[in-house]
């Protein structure tokens, strides 16, 4: 098949030549490039392409595709267009052929040199004519033969190379472009053009690279100039993701990979590069394609497949590295990340998500940092990078959507999935591979959110208004008989949770021992407690405050500290107060030194049974009130005191020293048994609270088009880190015996301590009791002057 020709257009006016017999002609390609002429190339069609550049021919290229243009090294062309997929479209210069040729075999040269080029191949045309032989398409001479491009560095040429980024990759690999050019003179007979390559090896490889794979699907916009290998034209109402950067071809190398980057550029080069060129087959799935990435990584080049897809390496000596990614982070998990990226953006238009990078934004990991609620939704049920990344964003959503959404928002969209249309304009091929890949992976996706929203996040008692769209919206479902039974599954635990008898979260009641009852006859004194006894039901009291907390008051405390809405934490955070406040009244409102000592004695044994027991609620409390200054400053009374040693080790619990590093590490060692515990709420409490007052509620995002509001998941994340870490031990119940009266005397004590009026009362009470140790410190000092 013959290529069409083009018509050569000159403006603003044609140049002309004299010839020998004074005749006048138009003048040649090199005469225009010589005299900076604009022109273009129009087709039979009327499709004008504007002249870009000139490019010489590094290696012959020969193809039977009719849309490429075969040609031999050392040959210069017109570049009219540019792709991002490492093909480019060009013309001779005469403008008798026009095809698609690989970017990698050619390099740009100055409208100088490619001038001085022509007019040297237009001499040896004459020539030739002048002595009877017929000219060829395309005949270098001896000296032809030794011109090298890239084997001199004479003078350079500019030179650039595509760079492509990954649009889930924040800290993309570019690729420098520099040019520069010096001048020769003009009127050296033996004139050489070298080109000088970049980037490394510095010494050009005769071999040339594998040219980018041609894909079977072509756009023909234009009958002369056939569509690029690699364009894929989707339909712009489905609202293509865009896997890749539509930036220019200069890019901004990150910083942090800056020096591996000049080290080892060529592969930096090929890893930029490898996305754009794998087949777009759309029979791929995403673990296929996968698969095919990593078998094309690893897969050393055939010398007998010049044409194969995978970019060759820069030189036949050098070594494939397939783990380039792991090599340069040091981190397998990111060379997986970087490997199922790739997959993913080989997948055909209409497998890939409905939205757009504009409506969802990720983490250089893939982590989602923001989005709008129908983006966070189809989150849930799109294929993931990684199965464990998805886990937790499945849990994190369902945990705190009820911040940002509802129920019954949330359950129509996950619906709407599951009953998605398919995309217009389909082959019937392409509609049984999007059933088959997409579609029926979507809905078992949607069942699984469903089921574990239903037992892992308390749907019937949260939700409750959606259980019976639920049910309805399962029973429809009878095919095909897989998905039904995975329905019918998710029914029956649905109707087993609806009428079972609700689990008693009271720990087992155990009958309190005889030695109780004999000892408490009348008002208990503390000095003559036992210390475990009440570390005990401190345990009991505190821990029934714990368990009934729910997930939605921990957000919500961030804004509200009272009312319906956080009942529970009020009353147990409240708890953490007044037992603080107990125990500064009870050493306080004692007047006899002896016996304050003794007091004070007595609460640090009962922390320190409480850091036995894991209650650091009560632990803390205590800790709090034993340094605070109203009773830190008796020091009559800690000098009389035998327990200070004790104290000091349990003091580390309430630093908060590096986010409280210490009490959080022997927490995670709890977290490791099956121990009961009651953590301290203040430092998690301050977590969320602290994301709250640096994160907003939405982010706004503004494109070119318009402006995206976008829900901060990030704030929720981190929400959902420190509740988690709060709430882990609400199952895990002590096992000691309660004593009635004791609970009813520790209940009415705090009460009593919460109507003191608070640090006003302690530190006027505080006052009186240290002129009250001075006062008797002079006597005993006195006394003992005298001889007593």
């Amino acid at each position: 098949m013959a290529q069409p020709q083009l018509r050569l257009l000159i403006s603003p006016a044609q140049v002309y030549r004299r010839g020998a017999d004074n005749s006048v002609s138009p003048s040649p390609i090199s005469a225009l490039l010589a005299r900076n002429v604009g022109w273009s190339y129009e087709s039979p069609s009327g499709e004008a392409y504007a002249r870009i550049c000139s490019v010489a021919c590094l290696y012959d290229f020969t193809s039977q595709d009719p849309g490429h243009l075969s040609f031999r090294k050392g040959e210069v062309l017109e570049v009219v267009k540019q792709e991002n997929t490492g093909w480019w479209a060009a013309v001779r210069g005469d403008g008798t052929q026009v095809g698609w040729i690989p970017a990698s075999y050619v390099r740009k040269i100055p409208d100088a040199t490619a001038a001085k080029l022509y007019a040297r191949e237009e001499d040896e045309i004459a020539r030739r004519s002048g002595s009877g032989s017929a000219p060829t398409e395309f005949e270098t001479s001896d000296e032809e033969e030794e011109t090298d491009f890239g084997t001199s560095t004479t003078f350079s040429v500019e030179t650039s190379t595509t760079a492509y980024t990954d649009a889930f990759d924040e800290h993309s690999i570019g690729t420098v472009v520099t040019a520069g050019s010096t001048a020769r003179d003009p009127t050296s007979a033996a004139f050489k053009a070298d080109v000088q390559q970049t980037p490394n090896p510095k010494t050009p490889t005769r071999t040339p690279p594998n040219r980018p794979s041609a894909s079977t699907s072509k756009l023909h916009v234009d009958k002369s100039l056939p569509a690029s290998p690699l364009q894929f034209s989707p339909p712009a109402q489905w609202g293509i993701r865009h896997s890749r950067s539509q930036s220019g071809d200069l890019i901004v190398p990150s910083p942090r990979l800056a020096q591996a980057q000049d080290n080892d550029r060529p592969s930096h080069q090929r890893l930029s590069m490898l996305i754009q060129t794998h087949n777009l087959d759309p029979s791929r799935s995403i673990e296929q394609a996968r698969l095919a990435a990593e078998i094309e990584e690893s897969a050393p080049p055939s010398p007998s497949e010049p044409d194969s897809p995978i970019l060759a390496r820069v030189s036949r000596g050098q070594d494939r590295k397939p783990d380039k990614i792991k090599r340069i982070t040091g981190d397998e998990d990111a060379q997986k990340f970087h490997d199922a990226k790739l997959a993913q953006a080989n997948l055909p238009w209409f497998m890939r998500p409905r939205h757009s990078d504009e409506e969802i934004k990720l983490e250089y990991d893939g982590t989602v940092k923001a989005g709008t609620l129908p983006a966070l939704v189809e989150r849930l049920v799109i294929d993931p990078l990684r199965m464990e990344q998805q886990e937790n964003f499945r849990r994190i959503f369902l945990t705190t959507f009820r911040t940002f959404s509802n129920p019954t928002e949330v359950f129509e969209l996950l619906i709407s999935h599951y009953e998605m249309d398919a995309p217009p304009n389909l082959t019937t091929a392409e509609f049984e591979i999007w059933k088959r890949e997409k579609l029926r992976p979507t809905q078992r996706r949607v069942l699984a959110v469903l089921s574990q929203w239903l037992e892992e996040h308390d749907l019937l008692n949260q939700s409750h208004e959606i259980a019976p769209r639920l049910q309805e919206f399962l029973s429809l479902i009878v095919t095909p008989p897989a998905l039904q039974t995975v329905a019918q599954g998710i029914l029956a635990t649905l109707k087993r949770l609806t009428f079972a008898e609700p689990q008693s979260v009271d720990p087992p009641q155990l009958t309190a021992p005889r030695r109780w009852k004999r000892k408490w006859k009348g008002e208990p004194d503390l000095a003559k407690m036992d210390p475990w006894d009440m570390a005990q039901h401190l345990c009991l009291y505190e821990h029934a405050l714990y368990r009934v907390i729910l997930r939605q008051e921990c957000f919500i405390w961030t804004k509200v500290r009272e009312g319906p809405t956080v009942a529970h934490m009020a009353a147990f955070t409240a708890t953490y107060d007044r037992l603080a406040d107990w125990v500064k009244l009870s050493i306080l409102e004692v007047d006899a030194l002896g016996k304050r000592a003794s007091i004070v004695d007595f609460w640090i044994r009962v922390a320190d049974k409480c850091r036995a027991a894991n209650n650091f609620s009560s632990l803390s409390a205590i800790v709090a009130a034993l340094s605070s200054t109203v009773v830190s400053r008796l020091h009559f009374t800690w000098l009389n005191s035998s327990r200070e040693s004790t104290l000091t080790p349990l003091l580390k619990f309430n630093s908060p020293g590096s986010n409280y590093s210490y009490y959080r590490s022997v927490l995670d060692s709890v977290a490791n048994t099956d121990a009961a515990c009651i953590p301290y709420a203040g430092p998690f409490l301050k977590m969320m609270v602290y994301a709250q007052d640096q994160h907003a509620d939405n982010v706004v995002v503004q494109t070119d088009t318009r402006r995206h509001t976008l829900i901060h998941f990030v704030k929720r994340a981190k929400w959902y880190e420190a509740s988690t870490s709060f709430l882990r031990f609400q199952t895990r119940h002590y096992t000691y015996a309660e004593y009635a009266p004791l609970t009813e005397f520790i209940v009415k004590q705090l009460e009593r301590a919460a109507s003191k009026g608070g640090d006003r009362y302690f530190w006027a009470r505080s006052d009186e009791v240290q002129k009250a140790e001075l006062v008797h410190a002079d006597i005993k000092k006195g006394l003992q002057a005298a001889g007593f």
